[in-house]
């Protein structure tokens, strides 16, 4: 017979599989469970988000954590959300249970109307400080977090924590505690005063995760690890890291950047790094410092396990010959690491794309060049489990003659034959003016599923931080309006019947034309067992190499 002490450790095991439904239900089988296992996971981490989250039996990234949000339905207005959400919290409020509560997360602008739905999300972030035990409090929503960010210093338990100065460091109760920090400085300057003795054995001995830059988005994180490095840090511990290289038009001269790679190697235990997460540009034309960074950083990575690597800038390239060039400086980078081929497990390459797709130079030959370059680099992963690209649908929508394909000469399956037709016809009848030109044009392609794949990034990438985090959380259940991006409206003369109900069928035609990408990769990537492509998640089996669209 099981004994009680079992029964528990098995269920405690498989309850991280159970989501806050489940969870609810095996609160509810007995006083047992409910006392001491299910509530405790049930308020464990709890997300506040303004919209619900799409749920699925499939798989398991709804679970691990409890989502508060408004109104569960793809039609609905600001006034209804904001009563439904408000609601939640205020039971919420109203639980006996809130000392289990080790996790909170609030998204940014939960509530469309902030005079009422504030003070409530003030009401409970007053208790969770008062009782002390919460680990991580994450406030996305700038107002709040400058309210509280005080107080979340003067918490005891914090296990990660997000500080946006130098000095709050200094002034953090929990920091012996810690084992996380996003440190994303406000302002692009160091101060003179120097760190604490305790400051620096922290960071020197405890810390496993860091988020290391600045909220300017010209200035490199190397300014930041040239001041620690100045102050004797060296991150013995550090695991997983996440910086920006960025050289700006207004930033420091390109000497300097040797100089920093140098305090880098010397910071941190680069051999034994096995998350690294890169912002990388360079706005100087002939310059090369983000590529001999990459070429001085890439032998050094010998344990890599996870890759991230970003197109960051302060303006967004239309050149094509821009995109090609940084994808030739990243793939030097993943074949220069080395075992890349056996210690890569995940990967993930997020594009700068305008936001309506146009750019020069976009030609068939141009695409197929880029294409070519990932068919022959990508094929060296073997060991490659998990493949992100958040903006994919944005990057292919730039060459007009595959969206135009897609549209037109696409999928031919019953379904697609229904739905692709109606796009056309939505296409035809609706305009939108750029900013570059202030007059409003005619809708393409190009600029349509450019739209559209915007919307499917926010949709599953909007609560992520790091892009490698990508499957710790569930996509959103919401649907764009297919009107509203740079004025995106029909014509006076068309009696428009385009809204929130005609975007699934949108999202099963990309998950259609994806599906072409899939064959290449499941045979490409022989380890390959979850892809994500502009909010389009897959499922693969690497035996069969076959695969499934899990949410369409």
């Amino acid at each position: 017979m099981v004994e009680k002490d079992q029964l528990l450790t098995v269920l405690s095991k498989a309850s991280s599989f159970l989501n806050q439904n489940d969870l609810l239900s095996l609160a509810q089988t007995s006083r047992l469970l409910h006392d001491n296992l299910a509530i405790e996971r049930l308020y464990h981490s709890i997300t506040i988000t303004r919209d619900p989250i799409r749920r699925t039996d499939f798989w398991f990234i709804d679970c691990g954590r409890s989502y508060l949000s408004g109104y569960r339905a793809l039609k609905k207005n600001a006034d209804q959300n904001d009563l439904f959400l408000y609601d939640r919290i205020e039971r919420l409020l109203e639980s006996r249970h809130l000392r289990h509560i080790r996790r909170l997360v609030i998204q940014d602008s939960v509530f469309q109307d902030r005079q009422t739905g504030d003070p409530l999300l003030r009401k409970l972030l007053e208790k969770i400080i008062d009782l002390d035990q919460i680990e991580l409090l994450d406030i996305r929503d700038d107002l709040l977090f400058h309210e509280y960010k005080a107080k979340i210093l003067n918490l005891s338990n914090l296990k990660s924590i997000r500080l946006i100065d130098i000095a709050s460091i200094g002034r953090t109760k929990s920091l012996a505690g810690l084992t996380s920090i996003e440190w994303v400085l406000q302002y692009a300057t160091i101060p003179d005063k120097p760190l604490s003795q305790q400051v620096i054995e922290f960071l020197s001995n405890k810390l496993v995760k860091a988020e290391l830059m600045f909220d300017d988005a010209e200035t490199s994180s190397l300014l930041l690890i040239s001041y620690l490095h100045s102050q004797g840090v060296k991150c013995s511990s550090l695991k997983s890291l996440k910086l920006n290289h960025v050289h700006g038009k207004g930033s420091h001269d390109k000497h300097l950047q040797h100089i920093e790679f140098a305090h880098l190697e010397e910071m941190v235990n680069l051999q034994t790094l096995e998350k690294l997460e890169l912002g990388l540009s360079c706005e100087n034309v002939g310059c090369g410092c983000v590529d001999d960074f990459l070429q001085e950083l890439a032998p050094r990575l010998l344990s890599l396990k996870e890759l991230a690597l970003i197109e960051k800038s302060t303006a967004v390239s239309t050149d094509h010959q821009a995109k090609e060039d940084w994808d030739i400086m990243i793939s030097k980078f993943l074949l220069h690491i080395p075992f890349v081929g056996a210690n890569l497990r995940k990967l993930s390459i997020r594009h700068q794309t305008p936001l309506n797709g146009i750019s020069d130079d976009s030609v068939h030959g141009n695409y197929f060049r880029r294409r070519t370059l990932y068919e022959t680099v990508l094929p060296k992963l073997k060991s490659l489990q998990t493949l992100i690209a958040p903006t994919m649908l944005q990057s292919l929508s730039a060459y007009e003659v595959l969206v135009c394909d897609l549209l037109w000469n696409g999928c031919k399956c019953d379904y697609c034959a229904k739905v692709l037709p109606i796009f056309d016809q939505y296409i035809m009848n609706h305009q939108y003016c750029p900013k570059e030109s202030g007059r409003y044009m005619d809708v393409i392609p190009t600029v349509f599923f450019a739209y559209a794949g915007d919307f499917l990034t926010h949709n599953s990438m909007d609560l992520v931080q790091w892009d490698l985090e990508a499957f710790n959380y569930s996509l959103f259940y919401r649907a764009w309006n297919m009107h509203g991006y740079e004025a995106l409206h029909h014509f006076e003369n068309y009696d428009c019947l385009f809204d929130e109900s005609t975007f699934q069928p949108l999202s099963v035609a990309i998950t259609h034309f994806f599906d072409s990408y899939m064959d290449s990769l499941v045979q490409i990537l022989p380890s390959l067992r979850t892809v994500l492509l502009s909010g389009i998640y897959y499922a693969v089996d690497s035996q069969s190499h076959t695969y499934e669209s899990v949410y369409s």
